[in-house]
């Protein structure tokens, strides 16, 4: 098991000269072929950051964070979580209770019957869910789209399915000529070994 987890480890550092320094070092006198739990040990150490700066840095990421008129809800939550998580290893916990004050404080003003909603509801000692609250903001998020009171922001996917859709209604392909990964002859894509 160990061989095979050292391995993918390798092979995945195989771009970053750093990382893959780490990890092929990584020996031991037990494992000579390549320790991957201390492989991974250096690695965190070497890219994690959990020093108090670096915590501090997050905690204060975190803090400042506020979702903008035109950012998908999901998105920013699922920064906010991924923020929380970041400093949980950095042995600070920031509880999920925390965390939902936070997106409801920091919520652009569309939202303000949600945030009113939410609020009444932890006044009252409701049990809630951030999955719950998630699914409200999302539904707004769509509902204000829908009614053009923000603009859905440009996806560079849609640019390529244009552009791509123009080139095939231009008529002209160029014809695939290279070699074959099979045998290594020049050929087309016709003459390709195995098609």
């Amino acid at each position: 098991m160990n061989t095979r987890a050292y391995a993918d480890l390798l092979q995945c550092c195989t771009q970053d000269i750093i990382s893959f320094g780490i990890v092929d070092t990584a020996k031991d006198k037990d494992l000579v072929n390549g320790n991957m739990a201390l492989a991974w040990k250096q690695l965190s150490e070497k890219f994690a950051g959990c020093n108090n700066a670096e915590k501090m840095k997050m905690i204060k990421q975190l803090n400042e964070s506020q979702m903008k008129k035109n950012v998908d809800p999901d998105v920013w939550i699922t920064n906010m979580e991924h923020l929380q998580q970041k400093i949980a290893e950095c042995e600070k916990t920031i509880d999920d209770n925390e965390l939902f004050m936070h997106i409801l404080y920091h919520l652009p003003t569309e939202y303000n019957n949600i945030n009113d909603q939410y609020l009444k509801e932890l006044d009252d000692e409701k049990e809630i869910e951030l999955k719950d609250l998630r699914a409200d903001l999302e539904c707004k998020y769509d509902q204000l789209i829908d009614l053009g009171h923000i603009e859905k922001p440009d996806d560079d996917n849609d640019d390529k399915i244009v552009k791509e859709e123009k080139a095939l209604k231009t008529g002209y392909k160029k014809q695939f000529k290279g070699k074959c990964r099979v045998c290594g002859k020049m050929v087309t894509k016709v003459q390709i070994v195995g098609l």
